[in-house]
């Protein structure tokens, strides 16, 4: 790569933002990054790169959020997302990135009304379920960006909101991402030029996160769950249009 100052101060400043979305509702960031990283690395490359931005900002995310982690919760999920993202970074370049958006924006959009169904029906999912969407979260993740969302709904679902998503969600995150850059080293699909793209991104997320917390803290649980719900749909309407546009040739905007 060759990246003038300039282009280093965007990168800088694009993932300073992406910082504080991911701070507010635990996902999103990814989006940004992709959107911006794309025409500098390459498509294939952004995935892997962004692995490295996650570690710091799950990082920055448990720091802030370190006495608001259900660690019971966040075990379970972290167990089987490391086998998951095993499976998922191995098919990486075999799997049509555009079915895996397609299908993750279906899941997405159709998650808000049977999370409420749940909700009444006073659904309590148990450790088999938690596996199950851990390891799903973990190939996801290891395949396509957005995988955030899976874990965030999840959480949301069962009832955390706020700081204690969020951490729980950092938590979660962190193992993940540490586990998608080894994995990605394995298989040389990150140059040592990521990396340090990779790690200075990720310098500049603890400012990002911190701005993003006194944020939370001035959100009720209400207020903020409807805004990860408006996160998830959004998100999963632009998967799905992306997806639809990418498989019938149409380039992408």
């Amino acid at each position: 790569m060759d990246l003038s100052i300039f282009d280093i101060l965007a990168i800088a400043a694009v993932a300073f933002v992406a910082a504080i979305i991911n701070g507010l509702g635990g996902v999103g960031g990814g989006f940004i990054l992709g959107a911006a990283l794309t025409p500098v690395v390459g498509a294939k490359a952004v995935i892997p790169l962004v692995s490295v931005f996650s570690i710091f900002g799950n990082l920055s995310r448990l720091y802030v959020y370190r006495n608001s982690i259900r660690w019971d919760i966040a075990a379970q999920f972290i167990f089987a997302s490391i086998l998951g993202v095993m499976v998922g970074a191995n098919i990486l370049f075999r799997l049509s990135e555009d079915w895996v958006l397609l299908l993750l924006g279906c899941v997405l959009i159709i998650g808000l009304p049977i999370k409420r169904h749940l909700k009444k029906s006073q659904f309590s999912p148990g450790i088999k379920t938690f596996l199950v969407i851990g390891f799903v979260f973990g190939v996801v993740s290891g395949t396509a960006l957005g995988s955030g969302m899976i874990i965030v709904s999840a959480l949301n679902n069962i009832g955390l909101h706020g700081a204690v998503l969020l951490g729980t969600d950092a938590a979660i995150g962190t193992v993940n991402a540490l586990s998608r850059l080894a994995t990605f080293i394995s298989l040389g699909m990150l140059p040592r030029e990521l990396i340090a793209l990779g790690v200075l991104m990720g310098v500049v997320t603890l400012p990002g996160t911190w701005v993003a917390s006194r944020l939370v803290l001035r959100l009720n649980a209400a207020i903020h769950g409807y805004l990860i719900e408006l996160i998830l749909v959004s998100a999963g309407t632009f998967f799905v249009v992306q997806a639809l546009l990418n498989l019938i040739g149409i380039d992408q905007f």
